[in-house]
Parts: C-alpha cells; structure tokens; sequence
C-alpha cells in the first residue's frame, strides 16, 4: 500500500466525537515512471474506525511520460508481428505512453475495513480489481466518481466480476449518495455485469446511481446488482439500448430506474430528453443533501470543496486522467 491508516489486527474503533481525518490527498500509480512494473496492491487501507475522508483522488495512470529511447509504442491488438503503431488507433499515443495489460499494476484504490468511515468527494479510477473494496460496517460516500481502467480484457477484469464498487458480502450497514462510475475499455472488448455491487440488505442503501459509457468496446449491463439498466456502446449489435443509465434509489419497489434510451454521442440531450448534465447536477445535489442531512444528525465530516461532475464528454482519455 502507499498509505496504511491503523494497522493489521489492531480493531481501533477511534471516537465520532474525535474522529481520524484525511483531506486533499492525491495519490498516484504510474505517470511518470519509465519503469513499467512499478505497482502496488491497494493504494489507500483504512484499519481503524471513526475516519473521515475529504476529497481523495487516487489513480492508477492511465497515460504516462513516453521513454524517448523506446520508440513508437505498438498498438497490443494488432496482429503478431504486424508492429501497427498505437497511434494509428488512439491518437494520444502520439503525445503519451498509454498504459496496456500488465503496465502498472494496482488492483484497488481503496479498501476500508473500519467502521463508521466517510468520505466526501472520493475520485478513483483505472485499477485492475475492485476500485473501491468496503468492509466495514457503517460507512457512508458523499460523492463517488470512478472510471474503470481502459487497458483490461473480459478474461483480466470482466469474467472476474470487478466493479467500479464493491461492498463485501456480509456488510449489513452502508450509504452511498452521488455515485458513478464510467466505462472507456480501449483495447478489448469487457463487458461488467454490475458497476456497482452490495449486500442486497435493507441497511445498506444507495442514493442515486449513475453509470456513462464514454468510449470504447464495450459497457456495462447493470447499475447495481444486476438491476437498472445497461451503459453500452455504439460497437454492439443489435445497436445498444442506452449509454447511460441511472438508478434514484437502490430500495426495491423505489428504484424508479432512468435509462437513455439511444443516447447520442453529440453532447446534446439524450433520446429520453433528459441532458446528462442534469443527471450529473442531480447526483451533485444529492450528494450535497446527504451531507446536510450527517451534518443534522451529528456525523463527523468535513464538506467537499471542490469536485468534478460524473458525466464527463464521450471522448475519454483526456489530460486529466
């Protein structure tokens, strides 16, 4: 891990009226390194309980520094031998080196295994696990942006069954308000059954889910659990139902799922009517309310600051990461 908060076996339960807080970290696997091996497990582990997180971004890069002495980098889904350069395909390759199987491994940004732990305004993206994995019970997310990595393949990542989050199996307390997460598999084709999965428990509740498909081969098929509808792109046949899907609430019989039907690429309204940015705006204003609403009932925290929206243009891969 690059960050360890508590340690192994050590159940600290921490204080609500003191808790444990960690702001404004940002925290990164690859980009600058030539060093292609360089990884790690899980870049942030929280043992201990009563901690509050504000504004985390943690990052596995999907562009990195190109090593001048390497030459062009070839394209991985070319035909052995055929030494097709990667910008031919990804334009971007001219300016970066972009990460391919294998390159910087990190399989999870986060994983929480303390109780009674919340985060406001958490942002990981491109691991090759479970982005985010929670154990503990109690925990709460105020807005979660999380675009899975572009370089993984249906064997590597899909058929595994990783998602964007993942609570584990036996949680029976959790809250999530504001989260998406978003699809560009640049390289080969994966298709996630679920962007989301959780305990199917009354205790562990969600608050407006957003998945985008962005670009690439492919998408997701489910919001939670199998449930909501699909975020796929334009590469499937018969043409895709939607590529953005959204599910209010995750109680049963409540969940009053908004699905895209036939998005456009254009940045203009969906074919539903209903602009992505009003969903992004939706989610943001949730996230907001639910903090309010800790703020009420007495939770520890700190307010988001600044944060980015959960629908970002088509064309992915930018600067940014």
């Amino acid at each position: 891990t690059l960050l360890e908060w508590g340690e192994p076996g050590l159940a600290y339960a921490g204080k609500p009226s003191n808790p444990g807080v960690m702001s404004d970290i940002f925290a990164r696997v690859g980009g600058p390194d030539l060093d292609r091996s360089i990884g790690v497990d899980v870049v942030i582990r929280i043992y201990s309980g009563n901690v509050v997180g504000d504004n985390l971004w943690l990052w596995r890069a999907d562009h990195a520094l190109l090593d001048p002495s390497a030459g062009k980098q070839l394209d991985p889904t070319a035909a052995p031998g055929s030494a097709v350069p990667l910008e031919v395909r990804v334009g971007k390759a001219k300016e970066y080196y972009l990460p391919t199987l294998g390159d910087y491994p990190s399989k999870t940004g986060l994983e929480v295994l303390g109780d009674s732990v919340t985060m406001y305004g958490l942002f990981v993206e491109h691991h090759v696990g479970n982005l985010t994995v929670w154990r503990g019970e109690g925990g709460q997310v105020f807005f979660y942006q999380s675009e899975l990595p572009y370089d993984v393949s249906q064997e590597s990542f899909c058929d595994k069954n990783y998602t964007g989050y993942y609570v584990a199996e036996g949680v029976q307390s959790h809250e999530g308000f504001g989260l998406g997460v978003y699809s560009y598999f640049r390289d080969h084709e994966c298709i996630v059954r679920s962007a989301f999965q959780a305990p199917e428990t009354d205790g562990v509740r969600f608050t407006n889910l957003f998945t985008r498909y962005l670009n690439g081969n492919s998408g997701m098929l489910n919001v939670l659990n199998e449930r909501g509808g699909p975020a796929m792109g334009t590469w499937s046949h018969p043409p895709p139902k939607s590529l953005q899907a959204r599910m209010a609430s995750s109680m049963k019989g409540a969940e009053t799922c908004a699905v895209c039907p036939l998005c456009h690429s254009d940045g203009g309204s969906t074919g539903s009517g209903v602009s992505p940015w009003i969903v992004a705006v939706t989610c943001v204003l949730t996230a907001s309310l639910g903090f309010l609403a800790a703020r009420i009932t007495g939770r520890p925290g700190s307010a988001r600051r600044k944060g980015e929206p959960l629908s970002e243009p088509l064309e992915s891969g930018d600067d940014s990461g």
